[in-house]
């Protein structure tokens, strides 16, 4: 089921995927609908995305991404292809099996409530070596900034802290299947 929600009408910073996901978790049309929070890199913090607004609409290199998925659909802020994006067509149009192993993506699968209640970050990720940030930051407080920073345990590929899978691109191909399986028996069961 594809919810409606202009891009225009979310909460939304460049560079700070993690937070606008973060907010994109709480908004009300989501509320019943089956969702995963998904980070994206790899272990060498270097993976290819294509279709990007950074990037022209070309590729970027990010060092991670954050998008939510939702049965059928990809929620990206930063992509060029639509926002919603059905689900397959952003992960073939966003990454290619015939990329080098060095820039493949790992996809990190979350639970949308932990992520809501467990993720913080004071932003320290964006400073530069003399303690001034490399991208302006967003105008509302930090992510649970009472909270020890812990962006990178959702980040690092090789945690499993707070996550359910880590998936590569073919296993995530195939996860989106059952994904989307899982929401059909789900709801014939909410008929019994």
């Amino acid at each position: 089921m594809k919810t409606t929600l202009d891009k225009s009408e979310c909460q939304y910073w460049p560079f700070y995927c993690e937070e606008n996901i973060w907010y994109l978790c709480q908004e009300s049309a989501f509320k019943n609908l089956n969702k995963r929070v998904v980070f994206i890199s790899n272990p060498d913090k270097q993976c290819l995305f294509l279709n990007q607004s950074t990037g022209n609409g070309g590729s970027v290199l990010w060092d991670y991404h954050v998008l939510l998925i939702t049965v059928g659909f990809a929620w990206d802020f930063d992509t060029t292809l639509p926002f919603p994006c059905p689900l397959s067509h952003y992960l073939n149009l966003t990454f290619r099996e015939t990329t080098p192993a060095s820039l493949q993506p790992f996809f990190k699968i979350i639970d949308p409530d932990l992520y809501l209640q467990e993720f913080a970050s004071d932003r320290s990720h964006m400073l530069d070596e003399l303690g001034n940030y490399i991208h302006v930051i967003p105008p509302w407080p930090s992510v649970n900034g009472d909270k020890e920073s812990n962006l990178h345990l959702f980040t690092d590929m090789k945690s499993t802290v707070f996550c359910e899978d880590i998936l590569t691109l073919k296993y995530m191909l195939n996860w989106v299947k059952t994904f989307a399986n899982q929401q059909k028996i789900d709801k014939e069961y909410a008929k019994v």
